[in-house]
């Protein structure tokens, strides 16, 4: 009986679901966090939503920067469905921006850094 027991725990520890929100690996678990943040303009979560400007999902950018646009009023040049190489200078324009403690848009002459945006400022 005791066997069955631990053989039990062992399989339901193993079906548990992965953690939700941003930082999911499951997409859809990021595209529900970023809704929820569309829906109650909660301002808190614009760092994880330029996070999001980075991902390899182009549904969970599409989402990423209409909600960075309906919070903030802006885009940076962010085109979602662009190559990558194309979107770094915009993603890398946020992470300036967000560093700088949302000065604004303007944020001409920005070059993208590659790896992601450095949103700690180091």
């Amino acid at each position: 009986m005791a066997r069955l027991w631990t053989l039990s725990i062992l399989v339901l520890c193993g079906c548990a679901m992965p953690p939700g929100g941003f930082g999911s690996p499951n997409p859809g678990a990021r595209l529900d966090a970023i809704t929820d943040t569309a829906a109650t303009g909660d301002r808190s979560h614009i760092k994880n939503l330029i996070e999001c400007l980075d991902s390899d999902d182009p549904a969970v950018r599409m989402l990423s920067i209409l909600t960075l646009e309906r919070l903030t009023g802006q885009t940076m040049g962010y085109k979602f469905a662009a190559p990558e190489w194309d979107r770094e200078p915009a993603v890398e324009a946020w992470a300036q921006w967000y560093r700088q403690g949302h000065p604004g848009a303007d944020t001409g002459g920005v070059s993208a850094a590659g790896g992601g945006p450095d949103l700690e400022g180091g």
